[in-house]
């Protein structure tokens, strides 16, 4: 058996990491988002609250981290969840306006063809200190992502918005193979 390794992704606040907690407490392996991690302890000479306001560098560095976390699970098999992917750095270039640095290659990551998709939803969306996009903002970071992730061979399953034991389960059973 080889690793298969699963990305959820989709705009701010849509459950995701949520689900990744889920899904490690259950003892599956998962990666978490580290874009909130990094704008906490290091990202504050980056942009500080609001990446956008220096999002080339950020991104640099989410890909450079991105990319450690996808090589670190080279030698797991099985199914690795991984909060987000290489190709999110991308949509958020998109989203920002910005010229994607031509050393960011998607084709060096390959992950599963598979993508989970959490679409914006309102009802669970909140400001807090490392997410500083309105609402408004994510319906566009959501319409990128699904551009990029297309555009890149991805396979798109939205995931329905249910609770969040619910939505373990409708992402276990689809990544069976």
């Amino acid at each position: 058996m080889h690793i298969k390794r699963i990305v959820l992704t989709g705009a701010p606040c849509t459950g995701k990491t949520a689900v990744i907690n889920q899904l490690e407490s259950m003892g599956h392996a998962v990666m978490p988002e580290i874009s909130r991690d990094y704008i906490t302890k290091d990202g504050l000479s980056l942009g500080g609250e609001d990446p956008a306001k220096n999002l080339i560098p950020f991104s640099a560095q989410i890909w450079q981290r991105r990319s450690e976390q996808y090589h670190s699970v080279k030698d797991l098999v099985g199914n690795v969840y991984f909060d987000r992917s290489l190709m999110d750095v991308i949509a958020y270039m998109h989203v920002g306006k910005k010229e994607v640095n031509a050393d960011f290659n998607p084709k060096d990551f390959p992950y599963h063809p598979t993508v989970f998709i959490f679409p914006p939803w309102e009802e669970i969306y909140a400001l807090d200190n490392e997410r500083w996009e309105p609402f408004a903002t994510s319906l566009d970071v959501h319409d990128a992502m699904v551009k990029t992730y297309s555009e890149n061979g991805y396979h798109l399953i939205e995931v329905p918005r249910l609770s969040v034991e619910s939505r373990c389960q409708f992402i276990i059973d689809a990544s069976k193979p």
